[in-house]
Protein backbone atom coordinates (compact mmCIF):
# COMPACT_ATOMS: atom_id res chain seq x y z
CA UNK A 1 0.00 0.00 0.00
CA UNK A 2 1.11 3.62 -0.90
CA UNK A 3 2.83 5.86 1.65
CA UNK A 4 0.73 7.28 4.40
CA UNK A 5 0.92 11.13 5.33
CA UNK A 6 0.92 10.99 9.30
CA UNK A 7 -0.86 14.22 9.49
CA UNK A 8 -3.66 13.13 7.46
CA UNK A 9 -4.03 10.38 9.87
CA UNK A 10 -4.55 12.62 12.64
CA UNK A 11 -7.26 14.31 10.77
CA UNK A 12 -8.74 10.47 10.50
CA UNK A 13 -8.31 10.06 13.76
CA UNK A 14 -9.82 13.21 14.95
CA UNK A 15 -12.89 13.22 12.45
CA UNK A 16 -13.77 9.54 13.24
CA UNK A 17 -13.66 10.39 17.17
CA UNK A 18 -15.61 13.61 16.51
CA UNK A 19 -18.27 11.29 15.34
CA UNK A 20 -18.22 8.57 18.03
CA UNK A 21 -18.65 11.71 20.45
CA UNK A 22 -21.56 13.65 18.81
CA UNK A 23 -23.37 10.05 18.90
CA UNK A 24 -23.01 9.17 22.66
CA UNK A 25 -26.25 10.30 24.34
CA UNK A 26 -26.12 11.29 27.84
CA UNK A 27 -28.17 9.65 30.37
CA UNK A 28 -28.67 13.39 32.20
CA UNK A 29 -30.32 16.76 31.42
CA UNK A 30 -27.19 18.63 30.04
CA UNK A 31 -28.97 22.26 30.32
CA UNK A 32 -29.20 21.48 34.18
CA UNK A 33 -25.73 20.98 34.82
CA UNK A 34 -22.77 23.94 35.66
CA UNK A 35 -21.05 25.47 33.25
CA UNK A 36 -17.58 23.60 34.23
CA UNK A 37 -19.48 20.22 33.31
CA UNK A 38 -21.64 21.83 30.44
CA UNK A 39 -18.86 23.49 28.36
CA UNK A 40 -16.83 20.01 27.60
CA UNK A 41 -19.91 18.19 26.24
CA UNK A 42 -20.79 21.19 24.04
CA UNK A 43 -17.46 20.75 22.74
CA UNK A 44 -18.01 17.46 22.16
CA UNK A 45 -21.61 17.81 20.47
CA UNK A 46 -20.16 19.15 17.91
CA UNK A 47 -18.19 16.34 16.70
CA UNK A 48 -20.73 15.58 14.05
CA UNK A 49 -18.35 18.37 11.85
CA UNK A 50 -16.26 15.40 11.41
CA UNK A 51 -17.81 14.13 8.37
CA UNK A 52 -16.99 17.37 6.66
CA UNK A 53 -13.61 16.81 7.66
CA UNK A 54 -13.59 13.46 5.96
CA UNK A 55 -14.99 15.06 3.01
CA UNK A 56 -12.55 17.52 2.61
CA UNK A 57 -9.48 14.25 3.18
CA UNK A 58 -11.35 12.47 0.34
CA UNK A 59 -11.31 14.84 -2.11
CA UNK A 60 -7.55 16.06 -1.41
CA UNK A 61 -6.67 12.25 -1.31
CA UNK A 62 -8.66 10.60 -4.02
CA UNK A 63 -7.89 13.44 -6.16
CA UNK A 64 -4.52 13.87 -5.60
CA UNK A 65 -4.01 9.77 -6.83
CA UNK A 66 -5.51 10.85 -10.03
CA UNK A 67 -3.52 13.57 -10.14
CA UNK A 68 0.08 11.39 -9.20
CA UNK A 69 -1.43 8.85 -12.10
CA UNK A 70 -1.64 11.47 -15.06
CA UNK A 71 1.71 13.62 -14.18
CA UNK A 72 3.48 9.68 -13.67
CA UNK A 73 1.85 7.73 -17.05
CA UNK A 74 0.30 10.78 -18.94
CA UNK A 75 -3.18 9.14 -18.98
CA UNK A 76 -5.67 8.28 -16.65
CA UNK A 77 -7.60 4.45 -16.41
CA UNK A 78 -10.67 5.44 -14.62
CA UNK A 79 -11.91 1.48 -14.73
CA UNK A 80 -8.42 0.74 -12.45
CA UNK A 81 -9.37 3.32 -10.19
CA UNK A 82 -12.81 2.69 -9.97
CA UNK A 83 -11.99 -1.10 -9.13
CA UNK A 84 -9.34 -0.10 -6.31
CA UNK A 85 -11.64 2.41 -5.05
CA UNK A 86 -14.55 -0.29 -4.83
CA UNK A 87 -12.25 -2.79 -3.03
CA UNK A 88 -11.23 -0.46 -0.51
CA UNK A 89 -14.93 0.50 0.28
CA UNK A 90 -17.08 -2.63 -0.98
CA UNK A 91 -16.11 -5.28 1.03
CA UNK A 92 -15.61 -4.12 4.40
CA UNK A 93 -19.45 -2.08 3.96
CA UNK A 94 -21.42 -4.64 2.75
CA UNK A 95 -19.91 -7.54 5.43
CA UNK A 96 -21.28 -4.75 7.71
CA UNK A 97 -24.60 -4.52 6.16
CA UNK A 98 -24.64 -8.68 6.03
CA UNK A 99 -23.91 -8.57 9.95
CA UNK A 100 -26.52 -5.77 10.15
CA UNK A 101 -29.42 -7.89 8.44
CA UNK A 102 -28.31 -10.94 10.27
CA UNK A 103 -28.22 -9.49 13.16
CA UNK A 104 -31.46 -7.61 13.14
CA UNK A 105 -33.64 -11.10 11.86
CA UNK A 106 -32.19 -12.44 15.52
CA UNK A 107 -34.02 -9.58 17.08
CA UNK A 108 -31.30 -6.80 17.90
CA UNK A 109 -32.75 -3.40 17.43
CA UNK A 110 -31.91 -0.95 14.23
CA UNK A 111 -32.81 3.11 15.00
CA UNK A 112 -35.74 2.61 12.49
CA UNK A 113 -36.19 -1.22 12.05
CA UNK A 114 -35.27 -3.33 9.36
CA UNK A 115 -37.23 -3.60 5.99
CA UNK A 116 -36.09 -4.15 2.23
CA UNK A 117 -36.52 -0.96 0.53
CA UNK A 118 -34.02 0.55 3.46
CA UNK A 119 -31.67 -2.25 2.70
CA UNK A 120 -31.68 -1.67 -0.45
CA UNK A 121 -31.21 1.89 -0.61
CA UNK A 122 -28.01 1.22 2.04
CA UNK A 123 -26.48 -1.94 -0.85
CA UNK A 124 -26.78 0.90 -3.71
CA UNK A 125 -25.38 3.82 -1.49
CA UNK A 126 -28.41 6.23 -2.28
CA UNK A 127 -29.44 6.23 2.00
CA UNK A 128 -28.43 9.95 1.13
CA UNK A 129 -31.64 9.85 -0.47
CA UNK A 130 -33.70 7.69 0.67
CA UNK A 131 -34.06 6.29 4.22
CA UNK A 132 -31.53 3.50 5.29
CA UNK A 133 -30.59 1.08 8.14
CA UNK A 134 -28.13 3.50 9.50
CA UNK A 135 -28.25 6.93 10.44
CA UNK A 136 -24.47 7.58 9.66
CA UNK A 137 -24.21 5.82 5.94
CA UNK A 138 -25.82 8.48 4.25
CA UNK A 139 -21.54 9.74 4.31
CA UNK A 140 -21.02 6.62 2.06
CA UNK A 141 -23.75 7.46 -0.64
CA UNK A 142 -22.60 11.04 -0.99
CA UNK A 143 -18.55 9.63 -1.35
CA UNK A 144 -19.47 7.28 -3.87
CA UNK A 145 -21.14 9.37 -5.71
CA UNK A 146 -18.34 11.63 -5.77
CA UNK A 147 -15.73 8.79 -6.65
CA UNK A 148 -17.39 8.54 -10.16
CA UNK A 149 -18.19 12.42 -10.46
CA UNK A 150 -14.02 12.77 -9.84
CA UNK A 151 -12.73 9.96 -11.69
CA UNK A 152 -15.11 10.32 -15.02
CA UNK A 153 -14.54 13.72 -14.96
CA UNK A 154 -10.82 13.98 -14.73
CA UNK A 155 -10.37 11.53 -17.00
CA UNK A 156 -12.30 13.41 -20.11
CA UNK A 157 -9.88 15.65 -18.85
CA UNK A 158 -7.34 14.00 -19.68
CA UNK A 159 -8.17 13.41 -22.65
CA UNK A 160 -9.62 15.82 -24.25
CA UNK A 161 -6.46 17.81 -23.50
CA UNK A 162 -4.15 15.05 -23.95
CA UNK A 163 -0.70 15.80 -24.19
CA UNK A 164 -0.82 19.08 -21.62
CA UNK A 165 1.47 19.00 -19.08
CA UNK A 166 -1.73 20.05 -17.04
CA UNK A 167 -4.93 19.29 -18.57
CA UNK A 168 -6.68 20.22 -15.21
CA UNK A 169 -5.69 24.08 -15.29
CA UNK A 170 -9.21 25.19 -15.15
CA UNK A 171 -10.26 23.38 -12.24
CA UNK A 172 -10.17 26.32 -9.85
CA UNK A 173 -12.91 28.09 -11.44
CA UNK A 174 -14.90 24.88 -11.75
CA UNK A 175 -14.20 24.32 -7.95
CA UNK A 176 -15.15 27.75 -7.45
CA UNK A 177 -18.45 27.46 -9.62
CA UNK A 178 -19.23 24.46 -7.73
CA UNK A 179 -18.96 25.77 -4.44
CA UNK A 180 -20.97 28.73 -5.20
CA UNK A 181 -23.48 26.76 -6.82
CA UNK A 182 -23.99 24.15 -3.56
CA UNK A 183 -23.92 27.03 -1.30
CA UNK A 184 -27.04 28.50 -3.71
CA UNK A 185 -28.83 24.96 -3.70
CA UNK A 186 -28.37 25.14 0.32
CA UNK A 187 -29.93 28.72 0.91
CA UNK A 188 -32.67 27.73 -1.38
CA UNK A 189 -33.31 24.70 0.55
CA UNK A 190 -32.67 27.05 4.29
CA UNK A 191 -35.35 29.65 2.82
CA UNK A 192 -37.78 26.42 2.33
CA UNK A 193 -38.89 26.08 6.03
CA UNK A 194 -40.45 22.31 5.03
CA UNK A 195 -37.42 21.16 4.08
CA UNK A 196 -36.07 19.15 6.80
CA UNK A 197 -32.35 19.96 7.76
CA UNK A 198 -30.96 16.69 8.45
CA UNK A 199 -32.30 15.53 4.91
CA UNK A 200 -30.74 18.71 3.29
CA UNK A 201 -27.38 18.14 4.49
CA UNK A 202 -27.17 14.51 3.43
CA UNK A 203 -27.54 15.10 -0.06
CA UNK A 204 -25.30 14.73 -2.34
CA UNK A 205 -25.49 17.79 -4.46
CA UNK A 206 -26.19 19.99 -1.15
CA UNK A 207 -22.45 18.90 0.42
CA UNK A 208 -20.33 18.16 -2.62
CA UNK A 209 -18.54 21.56 -2.18
CA UNK A 210 -16.10 19.79 0.74
CA UNK A 211 -15.04 17.66 -1.33
CA UNK A 212 -14.14 20.05 -4.09
CA UNK A 213 -12.66 22.13 -2.05
CA UNK A 214 -10.53 19.22 -1.15
CA UNK A 215 -9.87 18.88 -4.93
CA UNK A 216 -8.78 22.30 -4.76
CA UNK A 217 -6.54 21.63 -2.34
CA UNK A 218 -4.75 18.77 -3.78
CA UNK A 219 -4.64 20.71 -7.32
CA UNK A 220 -2.67 23.37 -6.00
CA UNK A 221 -0.49 20.54 -3.84
CA UNK A 222 0.46 18.60 -7.17
CA UNK A 223 0.70 21.43 -9.84
CA UNK A 224 1.57 24.71 -7.97
CA UNK A 225 3.57 23.08 -5.18
CA UNK A 226 6.52 25.51 -4.08
CA UNK A 227 4.05 28.38 -5.04
CA UNK A 228 1.26 26.37 -2.25
CA UNK A 229 3.97 25.56 0.32
CA UNK A 230 5.32 29.46 0.47
CA UNK A 231 1.89 30.48 0.64
CA UNK A 232 1.37 28.36 3.71
CA UNK A 233 4.19 29.23 5.63
CA UNK A 234 3.96 33.01 4.80
CA UNK A 235 0.52 33.27 6.03
CA UNK A 236 0.64 30.36 8.22
CA UNK A 237 -0.84 32.37 11.32
CA UNK A 238 -3.58 33.64 9.27
CA UNK A 239 -4.68 30.42 8.04
CA UNK A 240 -4.92 29.31 11.42
CA UNK A 241 -6.83 32.54 12.43
CA UNK A 242 -9.10 31.96 9.50
CA UNK A 243 -9.78 28.47 10.28
CA UNK A 244 -10.43 28.55 13.97
CA UNK A 245 -12.55 31.72 13.82
CA UNK A 246 -14.54 29.80 11.12
CA UNK A 247 -14.89 26.57 13.59
CA UNK A 248 -16.34 29.43 16.14
CA UNK A 249 -18.53 31.23 14.03
CA UNK A 250 -20.37 27.70 12.91
CA UNK A 251 -20.47 26.48 16.62
CA UNK A 252 -22.02 29.36 17.88
CA UNK A 253 -24.29 31.14 14.99
CA UNK A 254 -27.20 30.00 15.02
CA UNK A 255 -30.29 30.00 12.97
CA UNK A 256 -31.55 28.09 10.31
CA UNK A 257 -30.11 29.66 7.72
CA UNK A 258 -26.92 30.04 8.88
CA UNK A 259 -26.93 26.00 10.04
CA UNK A 260 -28.17 24.72 6.59
CA UNK A 261 -26.66 27.58 3.90
CA UNK A 262 -23.02 28.75 5.60
CA UNK A 263 -22.18 26.07 7.84
CA UNK A 264 -20.71 23.54 5.50
CA UNK A 265 -18.98 26.21 3.62
CA UNK A 266 -17.72 27.52 7.42
CA UNK A 267 -16.24 24.09 8.03
CA UNK A 268 -14.53 22.97 4.66
CA UNK A 269 -12.55 26.33 4.64
CA UNK A 270 -11.85 25.62 8.26
CA UNK A 271 -10.77 21.91 7.87
CA UNK A 272 -9.19 23.11 4.45
CA UNK A 273 -7.21 25.39 6.01
CA UNK A 274 -6.36 22.68 8.96
CA UNK A 275 -5.03 20.47 6.65
CA UNK A 276 -3.18 22.70 4.49
CA UNK A 277 -1.24 23.80 7.58
CA UNK A 278 -0.62 20.31 8.18
CA UNK A 279 0.82 18.87 5.27
CA UNK A 280 1.89 22.01 2.83
CA UNK A 281 3.97 23.12 5.20
CA UNK A 282 6.37 20.19 5.17
CA UNK A 283 5.33 18.90 1.36
CA UNK A 284 4.35 15.42 3.13
CA UNK A 285 7.53 14.72 4.90
CA UNK A 286 6.07 14.70 8.35
CA UNK A 287 6.85 16.29 11.50
CA UNK A 288 4.57 14.37 14.24
CA UNK A 289 6.10 13.42 17.62
CA UNK A 290 6.06 9.83 17.95
CA UNK A 291 3.34 10.30 20.70
CA UNK A 292 0.98 11.09 18.15
CA UNK A 293 1.66 7.08 16.96
CA UNK A 294 -2.01 6.30 18.78
CA UNK A 295 -3.83 8.59 16.82
CA UNK A 296 -2.33 7.76 13.30
CA UNK A 297 -3.09 4.07 14.62
CA UNK A 298 -6.42 5.16 14.86
CA UNK A 299 -6.27 6.81 12.03
CA UNK A 300 -5.34 4.08 9.60
CA UNK A 301 -7.99 2.07 11.13
CA UNK A 302 -10.50 5.21 10.65
CA UNK A 303 -13.00 3.64 7.81
CA UNK A 304 -14.16 0.09 9.47
CA UNK A 305 -14.16 2.52 12.98
CA UNK A 306 -16.93 4.45 11.12
CA UNK A 307 -18.69 1.95 10.12
CA UNK A 308 -19.21 0.05 13.15
CA UNK A 309 -19.32 2.79 16.14
CA UNK A 310 -22.84 2.87 15.86
CA UNK A 311 -23.59 -1.04 16.26
CA UNK A 312 -21.40 -0.78 18.94
CA UNK A 313 -23.85 1.95 20.80
CA UNK A 314 -27.31 0.62 19.37
CA UNK A 315 -26.55 -3.58 20.53
CA UNK A 316 -25.55 -2.82 23.46
CA UNK A 317 -28.04 -2.48 26.35
CA UNK A 318 -27.95 1.11 27.55
CA UNK A 319 -27.21 0.40 31.00
CA UNK A 320 -24.11 -0.97 30.05
CA UNK A 321 -22.82 2.23 28.96
CA UNK A 322 -25.13 4.73 31.43
CA UNK A 323 -24.82 2.29 34.60
CA UNK A 324 -21.33 4.13 35.51
CA UNK A 325 -20.57 7.62 35.80
CA UNK A 326 -21.44 9.83 32.40
CA UNK A 327 -17.71 10.32 31.45
CA UNK A 328 -16.41 6.83 31.90
CA UNK A 329 -19.83 5.92 29.92
CA UNK A 330 -18.23 7.49 27.21
CA UNK A 331 -14.55 6.43 27.05
CA UNK A 332 -15.95 3.01 27.80
CA UNK A 333 -18.14 3.19 24.46
CA UNK A 334 -15.47 5.07 22.50
CA UNK A 335 -12.73 2.10 23.43
CA UNK A 336 -15.23 -0.29 22.33
CA UNK A 337 -15.96 1.52 19.39
CA UNK A 338 -12.70 2.16 18.41
CA UNK A 339 -11.43 -1.33 18.95
CA UNK A 340 -14.37 -3.06 17.30
CA UNK A 341 -13.53 -1.12 14.30
CA UNK A 342 -9.76 -2.36 14.36
CA UNK A 343 -10.88 -5.91 14.81
CA UNK A 344 -13.04 -5.65 11.40
CA UNK A 345 -10.50 -3.65 9.60
CA UNK A 346 -8.03 -6.35 10.28
CA UNK A 347 -10.33 -9.26 9.36
CA UNK A 348 -11.85 -7.86 5.98
CA UNK A 349 -10.42 -4.00 4.67
CA UNK A 350 -6.95 -4.31 5.40
CA UNK A 351 -6.54 -8.10 3.66
CA UNK A 352 -8.70 -7.22 0.91
CA UNK A 353 -6.38 -3.78 0.44
CA UNK A 354 -3.24 -6.38 0.45
CA UNK A 355 -4.95 -8.63 -1.93
CA UNK A 356 -6.16 -5.55 -4.06
CA UNK A 357 -2.23 -3.89 -4.45
CA UNK A 358 -1.13 -7.27 -5.88
CA UNK A 359 -3.95 -7.80 -7.84
CA UNK A 360 -4.13 -3.97 -8.91
CA UNK A 361 -1.38 -2.30 -8.32
CA UNK A 362 -1.65 1.30 -8.03
CA UNK A 363 -0.45 3.75 -11.28
CA UNK A 364 0.34 6.53 -8.89
CA UNK A 365 3.22 7.23 -6.53
CA UNK A 366 2.27 8.14 -2.86
CA UNK A 367 0.12 11.67 -2.67
CA UNK A 368 3.01 12.07 -0.05
CA UNK A 369 5.79 13.42 -2.44
CA UNK A 370 4.02 15.84 -4.95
Amino acid sequence: MAKRLPELDILRAIAVLGVIFAHWQWPMRVDVLPIWQRLPIKIMSVGGFGVDLFFVLSGFLVSGLLFREYVRHGSINVVHFLIRRGLKIYPAFYFFLAITIIAACGGLPLPDGLTFRRSLAEALFIANYLPGLWPHTWSLGVEEHFYLLVGISTYLAAVLRRGKSNPFRGLPVVALSVMCICLAVRMVYALNTDMDRAAVLRFTHTHMDSLTFGVFLAFVYHFKTEQAMAFVRRFRTAILLISCAALVVNTLWDGRVADIAFGPTLLYVAFGGIMALMVFKTGGKGFLHPIFRPMTYIGEHSYSIYLWHLATLTWLPAHFYHGVVPYLGLAMYTTIAVSTGIVFAKLIELPVLRLRDRLFPSRSTSVATP
